[in-house]
């Protein structure tokens, strides 16, 4: 459970722009067309390629088309998304971890207020979980498992979940949108913390608020995203029956995406969604994803059934069901499961 190698408080283990300027292009590159973007001198290109290498990145050169990165490495990564985000905050990456979410919060015990904005991500792990105490299984290198450390008001701060589950659904649909245009689709958001692409599940969010005594509230971000999951990982039907039928990934869409140009794209916009000062403009992008609003659905809370029209997301107190009786219900994510 220890992280990956992390220059945390030293210099980068590799050369941040060049992983850039390969994660970004659109066609292999030439050593010499690389280093006069940077710009560099021929011989630190490949001085720095060889450090990308050690990094676990794997880069196919064809003396006639030039350099191509095909996957970027774990060692890598926590130096690069240290360099991109807008906001300083610790970066741990971790080969096989039991929960990010756990590790996030052994971060806000160690390190109290500078905790704040960290984020973990693991490749693997051995005890992901999501809301109502499900798993979230997920083979290495097939999806994105990762934790953000955020603020939170009081221990039970039902808003704050609330606000920051909607605020990175928003996020994470607008970053999958980039890919998902290429073949005329659009992420959507299943209340309360899903995110779907033709109605099967790509991505799961869990919000979790605790308290330390030295650092205060704290609210841990999970996210879980599918980049390339196969079928053939999938469990098999006696195990999760009907699992291959509401699970997606990109790559089943048919789209091939390094991890860590999604990383980036999710991470830029989850941080984004979440300094958004504009509540209603947030709810406002929920509103237009959702895939509940204006449909009859059956839910189960705290033991009771409900069936009805959902009418609106309420910020405080959740979805607004109306009743065939013409009786409205607010119904909170916290106790609800939504019944096939």
């Amino acid at each position: 459970m220890t992280p990956l190698p992390d220059p945390q408080l030293g210099d980068p283990v590799i050369d941040t722009r060049l992983l850039g300027v390969l994660l970004h292009a659109k066609s292999p590159m030439s050593v010499q067309a690389m280093a006069t973007q940077l710009p560099y001198d021929h011989q630190r290109v490949l001085l720095e390629m060889e450090r990308l290498r050690d990094a676990g990145c794997e880069l196919d050169h064809n003396p006639q088309h030039g350099m191509k990165l095909i996957h970027s490495g774990l060692g890598c990564w926590a130096d690069y998304l240290r360099a991109i985000r807008s906001k300083p905050g610790i970066v741990e990456v971790y080969q096989r971890t039991a929960s990010t979410q756990d590790a996030a919060r052994r971060l806000i015990a160690d390190r109290y207020d500078s905790a704040l904005g960290a984020l973990v991500v693991a490749d693997e792990q051995s005890a992901g979980r999501g809301r109502l105490g499900r798993k979230w299984i997920a083979p290495p290198g097939s999806a994105l498992t990762f934790s953000l450390v955020s603020r939170a008001s009081s221990p039970d701060d039902t808003q704050a979940v609330n606000r920051l589950t909607y605020a990175t659904c928003v996020g994470l649909a607008d970053a999958l949108d980039h890919w998902l245009r290429l073949i005329g689709k659009r992420a959507e958001i299943k209340w309360p913390n899903d995110v779907l692409v033709d109605g099967r599940k790509i991505a799961g969010i869990l919000v979790e608020v605790i308290h330390d005594r030295r650092a205060g509230h704290s609210a841990i971000i999970g996210v879980g995203l599918n980049v390339g999951l196969t079928q053939n990982q999938l469990p098999d039907e006696v195990d999760e029956p009907g699992l291959r039928d509401r699970v997606t990934s990109l790559t089943m869409l048919g789209i091939q995406a390094d991890r860590l140009a999604v990383m980036v794209k999710v991470v830029q916009a989850i941080d984004h969604a979440l300094d958004e000062s504009r509540p209603d403009e947030l709810l406002d992008q929920w509103r237009m994803r959702s895939t509940l609003i204006g449909r009859q659905v059956r839910l189960s809370c705290d033991g009771t059934r409900y069936d009805g029209e959902v009418v609106d997301l309420d910020p405080n107190l959740g979805l607004i069901l109306r009743t065939a009786s013409g009786t409205m219900v607010h119904i909170p994510a916290s106790t609800t499961t939504i019944l096939p």
